[in-house]
């Protein structure tokens, strides 16, 4: 971006202002001169930060260098401007302390050294064009960013849309594949099962795009809800290895389980991660050699529980490790039907995974099979808060107004029932009916409460409305009694991550009533 630099020459003789004029001329400069401080503030006032540098004479009649330079930096428009000080006499030490207090970038004493002042004048010139180059750059960036993300907005809401439209004929399509595979609607010979058979797989597989395209969009638009419980590792695995037994007996292949006895449960969201072991199951089974074994191996490490998925494949190169988790990427693949994909199992995986607060890895060696393994916390009092918390704030985007967080619970001690917290819990939304605060139940802790987008100042009129309208007379609102419900609130911004971590046992609760009262 070529620009001229402004340069401001300001001294009360004429004849000075010519030398300056031709020891700085240049064609990339815009020379503009100045005989009194009175006339040079109204130019630097016109051209403000814009100037690159202004060559002030410092004895002046009336209005003097000094004081020039004392209002240009009172002004936020000029205060940023550079300025060389020019003085027929050397200046004191007092005299130098006091132009620089005022602005002053450096001094020269008359005569002037043609050189220097244009070394001097150059590099202020290069420094304020190598400053609106930065900015011009920074504003295209900014400009280009914002293109790309509504690019990606627009990608994003045209493969959310498509696939919903796709389900319907695509169920229908498979439907009556079926009918006429099963010959339902009358005998077909040996060729016409083999080509529906084709087009029933292929239906599969555009079902499985489908639904992968439909997890990616949810999880990059922040809508895929997560619901943390405690879990069982075991229960998990035998669960995914049951939905994977006919499809690795296919290739004569054998699941073998090596969990360590009295596992810890842990605090996940039962289906997503059941989502995450199939297809990495899916995985081993596809690339490893028929008769062959995938190991699932579970094992604290530390204070986390490790889990992974060993197979007996071709391996992964390491340069392309990286790569495998990346959305549509697939590297290594043969060209048989078989290992054909989406490319997208390995990058949702990974997502939801880290969902959970943990990162899927693969170890592999070329020839020598894979190991894809992620860690995972126990489950531990309040955690599935803490995950329900950072799921919802980090998909709120950072502009939006602060969240209001409300806790409620039953007053009586000792741990509430399911009764109780589904009491708790339909209690609360019936109140925020309507709205689109979402009541969540925390139950290891036995708490119930809401995320709800309330800005500062409105917090104590939200408490209002919840506490009028929970509270009403013994045996109301689900069997509710105000007097026996706690209540705890405070306010989180989605710009402050560091707000959202908090101790649960240091909490206080209070009688829930009308706040204020």
């Amino acid at each position: 971006m070529n620009q001229q630099n402004i340069v401001l020459l300001v001294d009360d003789r004429p004849e000075n202002l010519v030398a300056l004029t031709t020891i700085l001329k240049s064609d990339n400069r815009l020379l503009v001169s100045a005989t009194s401080g009175n006339e040079a503030l109204g130019l630097a006032l016109k051209y403000g930060n814009d100037i690159s540098v202004i060559v002030l004479d410092v004895m002046m009649p009336g209005m003097d260098g000094f004081e020039m330079a004392q209002i240009l930096g009172s002004h936020s428009g000029t205060k940023r401007i550079p300025i060389i000080f020019l003085s027929a006499m050397s200046p004191d030490s007092q005299k130098i302390s006091e132009g620089y207090k005022t602005g002053a970038i450096d001094f020269l004493s008359k005569p002037i050294d043609p050189i220097i002042i244009e070394s001097k004048v150059k590099l202020f010139c290069d420094l304020k064009s190598y400053e609106i180059n930065q900015a011009y750059l920074m504003k295209k960036l900014e400009t280009t960013h914002e293109k790309l993300k509504e690019i990606d907005r627009l990608k994003s809401a045209f493969l959310a849309t498509a696939s919903h439209e796709l389900r319907t004929p695509l169920a229908i399509i498979q439907e009556f594949v079926a009918l006429v595979h099963d010959e339902i609607t009358g005998p077909i010979n040996d060729d016409q099962r083999d080509c529906l058979l084709s087009a029933q797989n292929n239906c599969i597989r555009l079902g499985d795009l489908v639904n992968d395209l439909l997890d990616l969009q949810k999880i990059q638009s922040g809508k895929l809800k997560l619901n943390f419980v405690s879990t069982d590792v075991n229960e998990l695995f035998s669960g995914c290895v049951r939905e994977m037994n006919q499809l690795v007996k296919r290739k004569g292949q054998k699941i073998v389980m090596q969990c360590q006895e009295s596992l810890p449960p842990i605090c996940g969201d039962k289906h997503a991660l059941t989502q995450v072991l199939v297809n990495l199951l899916g995985n081993a089974s596809k690339f490893s050699p028929e008769g062959t074994e995938i190991l699932v191996d579970a094992k604290m490490q530390g204070p986390l529980v490790i889990i992974k998925i060993i197979d007996h494949g071709p391996g992964i190169a390491e340069a392309d490790q990286e790569k495998i988790f990346r959305s549509f990427t697939q590297v290594g693949r043969q060209d048989s039907m078989g290992n054909q994909g989406t490319g997208l199992g390995l990058s949702i995986a990974k997502k939801i995974v880290a969902l959970h607060a943990g990162q899927l890895q693969v170890k592999s060696t070329l020839g020598h099979g894979a190991t894809f393994f992620f860690c995972l916390s126990p489950m531990k009092p309040a955690l599935e808060l803490q995950f329900f918390i950072n799921d919802r704030m980090s998909s709120t985007p950072v502009d939006t107004p602060d969240q209001a967080l409300v806790l409620m619970k039953q007053s009586n001690p000792g741990p509430a029932n399911a009764a109780d917290l589904e009491n708790l819990r339909n209690g609360l939304e019936q109140v925020l009916r309507g709205n689109d605060d979402e009541v969540f139940v925390a139950e290891s802790v036995s708490v119930v409460g809401a995320l709800a987008p309330v800005p500062n100042d409105q917090v104590d009129h939200f408490l209002r409305r919840v506490s009028e309208g929970m509270q009403g007379p013994s045996g109301s609102n689900n069997g509710l009694s105000s007097e026996n419900i706690s209540w705890h609130v405070r306010t989180l911004s989605a710009d402050s991550p560091e707000g959202w971590i908090f101790d649960f046992d240091e909490i206080e609760f209070k009688i829930f009533c009308t706040p204020g009262v």
